[in-house]
């Protein structure tokens, strides 16, 4: 009959397309998975001066990352060092000449700020809290460097704030 082979044809063409659609819907899913993966791996850090301005943008990424070109001249590129677990264990912070290091993160028990450019007019305050915004320890940071204990609190996420010469610096530390 030949109205069969044309329903044969119409078939055949239907079912070519839905292929079609199937094969860049997969790919689509396939490549946002993976620029997920890749993307997802870095942390960006921003600095703002007293009228709101951004002042420098530090962005920390995986060894993985270290090829890509920045997009901005005023970023710095911070490679880190990866623990065997493949996690950040650095992060860093330009607030005027100074420098904030925090590492090791995520940590175990101890962490540690280093503050590079260090000097005797320089002020730092800290505190560290939950993440539901209670305070866990609040003190004035006295030197360059300063480890941080937190041994006895529990798994989990934690905000670090500190107040380098009146700019205000927040982090997340991790506690495994």
């Amino acid at each position: 009959m030949p109205g069969n082979e044309w329903k044969a044809d119409v078939n055949a063409i239907y079912f070519n397309q839905n292929e079609n659609k199937m094969k860049i819907i997969i790919l689509l899913i396939i490549s946002l998975g993976l620029a997920g993966f890749l993307f997802g791996q870095s942390s960006v850090n921003y600095t703002y001066d007293d009228s709101g301005n951004r002042g420098s943008r530090v962005i920390i990424m995986d060894e993985k990352m270290a090829d890509l070109p920045l997009s901005s001249p005023d970023s710095t590129f911070v490679k880190s060092a990866v623990t065997g677990e493949s996690h950040l264990t650095k992060y860093q912070a330009k607030v005027g000449v100074q420098t904030i290091n925090i590492f090791p993160n995520p940590t175990t028990e101890l962490f540690t700020i280093k503050i590079e450019g260090w000097d005797n007019k320089t002020t730092a305050l800290m505190n560290l809290s939950t993440s539901i915004g209670s305070s866990l320890i609040e003190k004035k940071l006295d030197g360059a460097f300063t480890e941080v204990n937190i041994k006895e609190q529990p798994q989990g996420t934690y905000l670090l704030v500190i107040i380098l010469n009146g700019q205000k610096e927040t982090w997340k530390v991790v506690k495994r």
